[in-house]
């Protein structure tokens, strides 16, 4: 196997990845379904988490915020009232997001970053 085909093993393998901070895995405190979508909506603003200068934590909780009852159901696999309930949950793990993450001080949304 070529590095050149190893990369694009890697990339294949990579492509449907979720990444799943830590700090979300351990928390007992909310659906294992909530820690799925929490991810993956996160892992979907990967890209555009990387490209801004300091963390943006308002643009994030909106996203959240914005995220319908029927796509939560759809990719969860559950009804209605249960979904309202994730969402309720990722908005809530939203506005923690920077400790979640551990983001540096100077790189967080109200930190010194002149």
């Amino acid at each position: 196997m070529t590095r050149e085909s190893l990369n694009e093993f890697v990339k294949l393998l990579n492509q449907d990845a979720i990444l799943i901070p830590k700090k979300i895995l351990k928390n007992d405190d909310v659906y294992d379904e909530t820690k799925i979508m929490f991810s993956v909506i996160l892992t979907e603003n990967r890209d555009f988490i990387n490209s801004q200068n300091i963390f943006p934590l308002s643009e994030l909780i909106k996203t959240y915020e914005d995220v319908s009852v029927s796509r939560i159901m759809y990719e969860c696999f559950c009804a209605e009232p249960k979904a309202t309930l994730i969402k309720k949950e990722m908005i809530e793990l939203s506005w923690q997001l920077e400790d979640i993450l551990d983001i540096p001080t100077e790189m967080r949304y109200g930190g010194n970053n002149e």
